[in-house]
């Protein structure tokens, strides 16, 4: 279950990222939040699961904000480059994904839950469309106005370009 194993170890990032966001912690806290996500590293997460967190709005993984190192290191990921493209997986409603459209960029984001996507659009108040996506059975792609982002709605694993 090869799939199984990067899921787990991109949620594993995405609770680093959260972690990582925070003010410094305690040393009792960090040990405390340490073995907590020890316990947690080999967890697989289901795609229903997934979705229900969204439509219960269990989300406190979401970032409100742009993340802090994306802000202070992204003249080094440009590296003087312009209309570069950014691949966001399991992207939820990131605000980065805005961050980086507003300055030129392009963004493409894969989400499993329709109920995100749509968030994201809304809360930046953006016009968007809606389409299916032949190649990929039953996923649909979400494109604002301006066709800089590009949202699927579909599982990572069946993503491929």
């Amino acid at each position: 279950m090869c799939g199984s194993n990067v899921f787990s170890r991109v949620l594993w990032l995405f609770l680093c990222r959260a972690i990582a966001s925070c003010s410094p912690l305690t040393a009792d806290r960090q040990a405390n939040i340490t073995s907590m996500l020890e316990q947690q590293a080999d967890r697989v997460m289901a795609l229903g699961e997934w979705e229900e967190r969204w439509q219960q709005n269990k989300i406190g993984f979401h970032q409100p904000e742009v993340h802090k190192m994306l802000k202070k290191n992204i003249d080094k990921v440009l590296n003087g480059r312009t209309g570069v493209r950014f691949f966001f997986p399991l992207c939820g409603k990131a605000v980065d994904m805005k961050w980086l459209a507003d300055m030129g960029h392009s963004v493409v984001g894969v989400e499993i839950s329709e109920k995100a996507i749509r968030q994201f659009f809304e809360e930046n108040n953006m016009t968007y469309s809606e389409e299916p996506v032949p190649a990929i059975p039953g996923a649909k792609v979400y494109k604002n106005s301006e066709k800089n982002i590009s949202l699927y709605q579909c599982n990572l694993y069946n993503f491929s370009k």
